[in-house]
């Protein structure tokens, strides 16, 4: 709870801290600093992707191997008991 309230106080004043005359005034290696994902990030974000892939093919593979449902009335047929 804490830090969700420093957050909106943070996020409530960016406009003010951040103005757009401030970043104007920036330079393009500053920019590109502020705006830029460290290489921890992108690898983190890379691996997300591919396991995403890898789960929605899994799940394509799934429904399409899944057994048809029985129509109504009609049970799964069981082997006899001895």
């Amino acid at each position: 709870m804490i830090n969700l309230g420093v957050e909106t106080c943070l996020v409530y004043r960016i406009p003010a801290i951040f103005t757009s005359d401030e970043v104007c005034k920036m330079s393009v290696a500053r920019l590109e600093e502020l705006a830029s994902e460290s290489d921890e990030v992108r690898a983190k974000r890379q691996t997300l992707q591919d396991e995403i892939q890898r789960l929605t093919e899994g799940l394509r593979t799934c429904k399409r191997l899944r057994p048809l449902k029985a129509p109504p009335g009609e049970g799964v047929a069981r082997p006899a008991a001895d």
